[in-house]
């Protein structure tokens, strides 16, 4: 058991997804993945290419939920270049974490905009690999809820 448990079900139904498509000594890669299986997850969903070294990434796909969240739709940009002008509090770093020792991480953070919307949300970083061993791409789940400001 690797400890994770999503409070959103489509985050809990996208990891049980990634577990059954392990073997016993390799991970998954994106072509295991089948679009159709993933149904009404599919917005949720973010798809990262790793960069050499596993210093940066790519966004390769990102989900319509997770677009409105952010309000643009950021496919193509590194990930350095989405958190440039943010305070990084480790949650990139998960990333780096997650192709090293090819485990899954979860998360629940808090985004706060002084212009936008406040959300809790919940992500869930998958690895995969191409030739079973090495990680080249991240499986993501994002849950966005908003939250009024006075809550938090």
């Amino acid at each position: 058991m690797d400890g994770i448990a999503p409070e959103s079900a489509i985050l809990r139904d996208l990891h049980a997804y990634w577990k059954r498509l392990c073997g016993p000594d390799r991970l998954p890669s994106r072509a295991d993945i089948d679009p159709i299986d993933l149904g009404p997850a599919l917005p949720h969903i973010v798809l990262l290419d790793v960069l050499g070294g596993s210093d940066d990434f790519v966004y390769r796909l990102v989900g319509t939920h997770v677009v409105g969240a952010a309000g643009f739709d950021f496919t193509g940009w590194t990930v350095s270049g989405f958190f440039a002008n943010m305070v990084d509090d480790g949650r990139i770093e998960e990333y780096a974490l997650t192709v090293a020792d090819q485990r899954p991480r979860y998360g629940r953070y808090r985004m706060i905009e002084q212009e936008r919307s406040h959300f809790f949300y919940e992500r869930l970083i998958m690895p995969l690999a191409a030739d079973g061993r090495n990680v080249d791409m991240l499986f993501c789940g994002f849950h966005f809820r908003p939250v009024d400001p006075a809550q938090i």
